[in-house]
């Protein structure tokens, strides 16, 4: 999924298994609680509607968030934006971070 792309490429490679794991243990965890939400809302009468408003909620709290997210440092370069890119890189990576190996690696794969 893009979620999974857009980690991959914005995380450290040490990190990357664990965040992306992290991902699939979150989908399974959201199965999980909708069932348990069912299950709670199928005694009340027209309960569908209390998961239908539920679940928008959520995925507008999701939607608003995705907003905030940078792009990455990939992309960027990609489209020509050499200083933006290194600058995203440094800024996700730590100030203290030298990134510059990486972004000439990530740079020459392009």
């Amino acid at each position: 999924t893009a979620a999974v792309v857009y980690v991959s490429e914005i995380t450290p490679a040490k990190n990357r298994g664990l965040l992306c794991g992290m991902n699939q243990f979150g989908i399974s965890l959201g199965i999980a609680l909708a069932y348990i939400a069912s299950n709670i809302f199928v005694g009340v009468q027209e309960g569908w509607r209390y998961m239908f408003g539920l679940s928008i909620i959520l995925a507008l709290i999701q939607a608003v968030g995705t907003l905030f997210l940078p792009k990455t440092p990939r992309f960027l370069l990609m489209s020509g934006k050499n200083e933006l890119a290194f600058k995203t890189l440094q800024k996700i990576r730590g100030y203290d971070t030298d990134v510059g190996s990486e972004f000439n690696e990530m740079k020459s794969a392009i």
